[in-house]
């Protein structure tokens, strides 16, 4: 999650989410919209090690898998000077872990 500023106000990217391989999305007064997706979830292995990466700039959101772009989507709703970023995993079934996690500013 990035441009995190309230429990209902977020952005979000990752993988099998809208039933999509690929997702990014926004949570705004608590309202989840999909902004983007690509692929179908069911790409996705068990046991599959993802390297992503989420970069925010202005209002343009891009979602990295293994240094490859595999989303971009262009959104203007959470435009902010200061946030919060975090992880979250949404997983009803199966185990998620994150490794090597890291913040940048851009």
């Amino acid at each position: 999650m990035t441009r995190f500023t309230t429990r209902d106000s977020y952005y979000y990217a990752g993988i099998a989410s809208w039933g999509q391989k690929y997702a990014i999305g926004v949570v705004d007064a608590g309202v989840d919209t999909k902004l983007a997706g690509t692929g179908a979830a069911a790409d996705i292995k068990p046991e599959e090690t993802h390297a992503l990466r989420f970069a925010v700039q202005g209002s343009k959101l891009t979602l990295y898998d293994g240094g490859r772009e595999v989303l971009s989507v262009v959104d203007p709703t959470l435009v902010l000077t200061e946030s919060f970023v975090g992880l979250q995993s949404s997983t009803a079934t199966g185990k998620t872990s994150f490794g090597n996690v890291s913040v940048h500013a851009l």
